[in-house]
């Protein structure tokens, strides 16, 4: 069962503990980070439509 989120839907905060790398990698960039989140979501969404998972033939979803 595939779902695409709202994209109106309210946002609010999760609290997701990255490394330190990678957050040091993320004040370098010019865009908030939660904008880059959203974008790399729905970059992999976008490949897995178009692929598919190999997890989707196991999922019990």
């Amino acid at each position: 069962m595939k779902t695409t989120p709202d994209q109106q839907a309210r946002k609010r905060p999760v609290n997701l503990p990255p490394n330190e790398d990678l957050v040091l990698q993320a004040r370098t960039m010019p865009e908030r980070l939660s904008a880059v989140v959203e974008i790399t979501i729905a970059t992999w969404n976008n490949f897995g439509d178009k692929v598919n998972s190999f997890a989707d033939e196991y999922s019990t979803l």
